[in-house]
């Protein structure tokens, strides 16, 4: 399993079974990673990798998008938790 689709199965297993523990109005929460090419001249290309974590509300229809940045899944954790209480 890669880190990217550890991550994805941490977040919609347990971290959403935490969030739901938390606030019963969640739904369950999403993970997304994003990857941007970056020319940077001639022939130099970066990539720019974002994280983001949706936390979906069930009776609101609501969303919250939480970038991370977090290498550990206690750090999304984190991040995850700050951003919805």
């Amino acid at each position: 399993m890669t880190e990217s689709e550890n991550k994805k199965s941490f977040v919609e297993k347990e971290l959403t079974a935490l969030l739901k523990k938390i606030d019963p109005d969640i739904e369950r929460a999403e993970y997304e990673p994003c990857e941007w090419k970056v020319a940077r001249g001639g022939s130099n290309i970066s990539y720019i990798t974002n994280e983001y974590v949706h936390v979906l509300y069930g009776p609101t229809g609501g969303q919250i998008t939480i970038n991370v940045t977090a290498d550990s899944l206690a750090a999304i954790t984190t991040d995850v938790i700050k951003k919805i209480i």
